[in-house]
């Protein structure tokens, strides 16, 4: 599981993956689920949710009030990936994906996580990575 300070960061400023968090109830806080929290300090929390953490603790309302930030795994981030009947898992469109950005994605991206975000963000939201933010993909 990526929790690097980039793949935070992407996850922070996807706004759109943060939103689909809270807006659907399958994906309601659980156990498994990584999240990232500000301490008051200024510093960061990387944390995994466990069995044993009182349901209260992190449940839907609290994790929201408390602005953590969802780094999906890869499993919950394939599952958003818009579905292709001839390739059910995914595997030639992460080719295809990486293969086409060769060599500047190698440069960049460090993890599974990073690379299925990307592909996330660019075929069901438009929006392409640029280092520090989220932007809407030029067509043209």
């Amino acid at each position: 599981m990526d929790t690097s300070k980039e793949y935070i960061k992407m996850c922070e400023k996807a706004e759109e993956i943060q939103k689909f968090k809270k807006d659907n109830p399958i994906y309601q806080c659980k156990p498994g689920d990584f999240f990232k929290e500000n301490t008051p300090t200024g510093g960061i929390i990387v944390f995994q949710v466990s069995d044993i953490m009182p349901n209260t603790a992190y449940d839907d309302v609290k994790w929201i009030e408390r602005k953590l930030i969802w780094l999906p795994r890869q499993d919950q981030l394939r599952e958003m990936m818009l579905p292709d009947l001839t390739d059910p898992f995914g595997v030639k469109k992460i080719c295809k994906f990486v293969l086409d950005r060769m060599p500047t994605i190698a440069l960049c991206i460090h993890s599974w996580e990073q690379v299925l975000l990307l592909i996330i963000m660019e075929e069901n939201y438009h929006k392409i990575w640029k280092g520090e933010d989220w932007v809407e993909r030029n067509d043209s």
